[in-house]
């Protein structure tokens, strides 16, 4: 009996042991490291985390990696100076970035932290860390290549107006840039030739009286009085760093103001013609008119609003367009000084280069691009021509005629007004009569029915018309056209 007592003892005992639940004993999520270094070695991509800098400018490139030794690495987070709540913290899958630090002063040390994440989200408690020495970079200005190559080494002219355009940069971030300066120097600011000499004693003497702020990058001087003149450029950051100098125009160079006489602009813009200017100044000094005269032939104004404002002191334009023009840049400000109020005359050959026709032309197709040695011009209609021109003009040197073209006519697309005539067509030519009958110059507006028309806005010729003075017809047509179709009422 005691044997069966006992042996019962011992199977509950057993039972109990097996449905004890035991204590667990996990094993602990072993937290990532990171390492941070500036530049990869050259041995098999061995890092080099022992380079620090004696100053770095504010663009860094750094890179990280992680390890983890009971998991995956899954991404990063770093952060600048203050390490202090979570917020400061930028998650990123990234192991390399360029960072730009925002220096404020000339100098100061910034601290950059980054630290792993595995794959239990769990991050770094011991970040890497390195810190840097930052020194502030001085800003730079730009002017525009071409004003700089094309315009600087040569004689430029203008009237009262310039405009200049730059950009600036920085490599502490653009957003660092505080403004800049321009000066305008006369010619009593002595530019020494000596490359000696350093740059804070060469512009000590400038007195930098315009300021601007860093989203303004264009500046346009006005009412400047004639004389010759050199402006100087330069920017500057929040600590007060200033870029080097940048001028224009350069040492060699000239910018003149001229002043502007008389009501009427006459720009050659016609290379070809090597005697052209001399017949259009000689008519109208023979007339007794003050003018303005301006040669494009070379380069017109580099900014295309220079010539817009200086539109603005004349009522007449005369212009005289070659093969090799510029109305590109010419053209917009032509029509807009017309639609002001202003009055063209101008002529112009065909040109291979310049097939463009501009809204101040009365051109709304050419048909005719090449019509050969003409030499005499004729208004289409005696019964119903316009008094004042002549009925015909005639050429002494029709061989010159090479780029003659006939054109079909309409109201200039950019200039308010309707209705046009046709005041000539090729009247004659040495070897070419199938061009006899094409139109080559029109008046704008024309108003059939009215007994006085209103003044002319565009008189347009596509021949060279000053060629034309066989018994003074030229000069007849060119009075007429100054002293009474743009007379104003």
């Amino acid at each position: 009996m005691k044997k069966i007592v006992a042996a019962a003892m011992i199977a509950v005992l057993c039972v109990l042991a097996c449905t004890e639940k035991k204590p667990s004993d996990p094993v602990p999520n072993k937290l990532p490291e990171t390492h941070l270094f500036l530049v990869i070695g050259d041995s098999l991509g061995v890092a080099d985390t022992t380079a620090r800098p004696d100053t770095s400018a504010s663009m860094l490139i750094l890179h990280w990696y992680g390890d983890d030794s009971d998991g995956e690495i899954i991404g990063f987070e770093w952060a600048w100076d203050d390490t202090s709540s979570d917020s400061a913290w930028t998650y990123t899958d990234l192991v390399t970035d360029t960072f730009y630090v925002k220096i404020r002063e000339p100098f100061r040390f910034f601290t950059f932290y980054v630290r792993s994440v595995d794959s239990d989200s769990a991050p770094d408690p011991t970040p890497a860390f390195i810190t840097f020495p930052i020194i502030n970079s001085p800003p730079s200005m730009r002017l525009p290549v071409g004003l700089v190559n094309d315009y600087s080494p040569e004689h430029s002219i203008t009237f009262g107006h310039q405009t200049i355009t730059w950009s600036s940069s920085d490599p502490d971030g653009d957003e660092t840039i505080s403004g800049c300066q321009i000066s305008l120097a006369d010619t009593s600011f002595h530019w020494d030739p000596d490359t000696t000499i350093n740059d804070t004693i060469r512009f000590a003497a400038l007195d930098w009286d315009i300021s601007l702020d860093s989203l303004t990058f264009s500046y346009t001087f006005t009412d400047l009085e004639p004389g010759c003149y050199r402006m100087f450029l330069r920017s500057f950051d929040i600590t007060g760093s200033y870029s080097d100098v940048v001028y224009y125009p350069e040492t060699t160079g000239v910018w003149e103001v001229i002043e502007a006489h008389g009501e009427i602009l006459y720009v050659d813009d016609n290379a070809y013609y090597t005697y052209n200017d001399t017949l259009f100044v000689h008519f109208l000094d023979s007339l007794g008119l003050e003018y303005t005269s301006l040669s494009f032939i070379e380069r017109p104004f580099y900014y295309a609003q220079d010539f817009e404002l200086a539109l603005n002191d004349f009522n007449i334009l005369i212009y005289n367009a070659g093969e090799t023009r510029h109305l590109s840049d010419t053209g917009p400000p032509i029509t807009n000084f017309v639609n002001s109020g202003g009055h063209l005359m101008t002529n112009a050959i065909y040109s291979t280069i310049d097939t463009t026709t501009y809204s101040f032309m009365p051109i709304d197709s050419i048909y005719d691009y090449n019509i050969t040695r003409p030499f005499r011009f004729s208004q289409p209609d005696s019964l119903n021509y316009l008094d004042g021109y002549p009925i015909a003009l005639e050429t002494s040197l029709p061989a010159f005629f090479s780029k003659v073209f006939g054109f079909a006519p309409k109201a200039p697309e950019g200039i308010n007004g309707s209705g046009y005539k046709v005041l000539y067509i090729i009247g004659a030519t040495v070897n070419d009569p199938a061009s006899i009958g094409d139109t080559v110059a029109v008046r704008f507006p024309y108003d059939p029915d009215a007994e006085i028309q209103e003044p002319a806005k565009v008189i347009f010729f596509s021949f060279p018309v000053f060629d034309c003075n066989v018994n003074s017809g030229f000069a007849e047509l060119y009075s007429h056209i100054l002293l009474n179709e743009f007379a104003d009422e």
